[in-house]
């Protein structure tokens, strides 16, 4: 099969989140499996126009802007499958979320090729998370601005997706979702959830992350929560830090916060960490490989995530259930399919913060419940959000969507 993937952003253009991960996870194993994949994107930030990496062609365009859905790319992006198509006759087109959007305009009526979207969130659900972010006249009026932005892309290419052969929404929610606002049929879209590695993400011995408690100066007594992710004010870092003096009542002088990733909100983070007078508590770890997290994950004692935003399905949540460790995150978006709480996770209401601290107070003082969220945890990633399962679920959407266009 020689598939033909539009996507928007790769993690080779410095973004490492869950959907540019995701993508990674998806094609590298269609690769594994003896397939040809060719992958069109936005702007390489050394100006490179081609890659090769584990057997996959990158192609690069020029005179685009770096992760942006403009015209420029969905013409540049349409004319260089074109090119590409010429040469290597694709099966398939795969589509990061709206990004296949330029062959949906002007190559499918020439080519009929099946093209699927994965998707990771909409645009409406976008403009509620950013809502929630409104605290200033300023970030008002940028609101506004995204509301426009939204409003031209839904009545304008957004109401063209319903022409994609196929979607795979990687949260029940967002299936939901996606069906109402794009217009979809129920029998055009299909819910797999995200997969990782689960061999890889596994429980350690404590004795394998000593590395790490000598790095960061955590003492044998001390329980530790982590968070990992981008470091924006969506994803609650504000609200974790605000938690701790609540929880320090309990546990004065036994508690570390590791905090993993950057991002635009890591200078706020940290005076508001210095203005909580809370520098022995609260460690910025930085970036980390996706690789190596999973250190990390088997450091904490409880894995936390008290995010705003309208998640469609969080990898950092699967890979700390499949390290089964105890999570506690925010019943947001698509994290509800990952988590069944009080059974492998607990769930509290987004931005809460003293539901937040009271929650963490309550497993760290309960070791039977620790166990059993952790147990459950890693249970429940084995079983549904291993990658393979995720592969495996994604090649029959395709090869049901190649066998209908052979049909007709």
């Amino acid at each position: 099969m020689n598939i033909c993937a539009f996507m928007r952003v790769t993690i080779f253009q410095n973004y490492k989140g869950g959907m540019e991960i995701h993508g990674k996870i998806i094609m590298e194993s269609l690769r594994k499996m003896g397939h040809n994949v060719t992958i069109i994107t936005t702007k390489h930030p050394k100006g490179d126009k081609y890659e090769e990496h584990n057997g996959i062609e990158y192609y690069f365009l020029q005179g685009v802007k770096n992760e942006r859905y403009t015209a420029e790319w969905w013409k540049q992006s349409a004319y260089k499958f074109e090119e590409l198509h010429k040469q290597k006759n694709f099966d398939i087109i795969w589509s990061q979320g709206s990004a296949g959007y330029g062959y949906l305009k002007y190559m499918k009526p020439k080519y009929n090729l099946p093209c699927i979207s994965i998707l990771h969130g909409t645009s409406f659900n976008e403009l509620k998370t950013r809502w929630k972010e409104i605290f200033s006249i300023f970030s008002l009026f940028r609101w506004i601005l995204f509301l426009f932005r939204v409003i031209i892309a839904h009545f304008g290419w957004e109401s063209k997706l319903k022409n994609m052969d196929y979607f795979i929404a990687v949260s029940d929610q967002l299936k939901n979702d996606a069906i109402k606002e794009y217009n979809i049929s129920p029998e055009k879209i299909c819910f797999i959830p995200n997969g990782i590695d689960v061999t890889k993400f596994i429980p350690f011995s404590i004795s394998s992350v000593d590395f790490l408690k000598g790095r960061f100066g955590i003492n044998r007594d001390e329980k530790v929560l982590l968070y990992v992710g981008k470091i924006i004010r969506q994803k609650g870092i504000h609200i974790a830090i605000k938690a701790l003096p609540i929880i320090l009542k309990k546990f004065d002088g036994i508690i570390k916060l590791l905090i993993v990733g950057d991002g635009n909100y890591l200078n706020k983070a940290k005076r508001l960490v210095e203005n909580l007078h809370l520098e022995r508590e609260v460690v910025f770890c930085g970036f980390v490989k996706n690789e190596d997290l999973v250190y990390y994950y088997n450091l904490c004692d409880i894995f936390i995530m008290p995010t705003m935003r309208v998640e469609g399905f969080p990898l950092t949540v699967i890979e700390a259930m499949a390290c089964g460790k105890p999570i506690i995150t925010s019943r947001i978006g698509g994290i509800p399919s990952a988590i069944d709480d009080q059974i492998n996770g607990i769930l509290i209401p987004p931005g809460d913060v003293n539901m937040l601290a009271e929650k963490i107070i309550l497993v760290l003082e309960n070791k039977e419940l620790r166990e059993k969220l952790g147990k459950n945890a890693r249970e429940k990633a084995v079983n549904e959000f291993n990658q393979d399962k995720m592969v495996s679920e994604t090649m029959k959407i395709f090869e049901k969507c190649i066998k209908k266009k052979e049909l007709h």
